[in-house]
Parts: structure tokens; C-alpha cells; sequence
């Protein structure tokens, strides 16, 4: 997985199965059983995934289910988007004054 999110920084969840698969496999995808990639995704879901996100590796939008680099993806744009509200909020208050 870390080897795919420094290439693509941020992916589906289904599309880090998928680049698994066929990492694992060493064949085209559409040579490799869809039960097979299923299983690696319940795999990541259930294992991997949560492990990179509790060492603080890994960011999970379940929502949009994209698995990112810590301080990419979904979770990046909302801090960025705070830090721009308050920079907002900063330049109203001193010109006001």
C-alpha cells in the first residue's frame, strides 16, 4: 500500500485492491480472479487500512472511500480550508479596525 500511495498519493480503496492485485499476481487484472481482488480489498479494509491510519501513514475517507498519504488527499484540503477561513477572518478584523 505505501509503495502505491507514494506513486499516486491519493486512490480509491478499490483501486489500491485492484494496483494489489496486480502487484501480487504479476499479471494483468483481467486475468485475475474478481474474488481475489475482493478479498485483498476486505483485507485492506479490515486490516492493513486501519493500521496505517492508527500509525498516523495513512488518511481514510470512508465517505468518498480514498485512501491518501497523511497530509494529502481529503483531510489536507479541509486544513487548508480552515487555515484559509482564518486568514480570512484575521484580514477582516485588522481591517475593520
Amino acid at each position: 500500500m505505501l509503495v502505491h500511495l507514494e506513486r499516486h498519493v491519493t486512490l480509491s480503496l478499490a483501486d489500491m485492491a485492484d494496483e494489489l492485485a496486480v502487484w501480487e499476481n504479476d499479471c494483468p487484472l483481467t486475468e485475475i480472479p474478481a474474488e481475489d481482488v475482493r478479498d485483498i480489498y476486505l483485507e485492506l479494509y479490515h486490516t492493513h487500512l486501519p493500521r496505517l491510519v492508527h500509525a498516523n501513514v495513512a488518511v481514510y475517507d470512508q465517505e468518498q472511500d480514498l485512501v491518501s498519504r497523511s497530509g494529502y488527499g481529503a483531510a489536507a484540503v479541509a486544513d487548508i480550508r480552515v487555515v484559509d477561513e482564518q486568514s480570512i477572518d484575521d484580514y477582516d478584523d485588522t481591517v475593520s479596525s
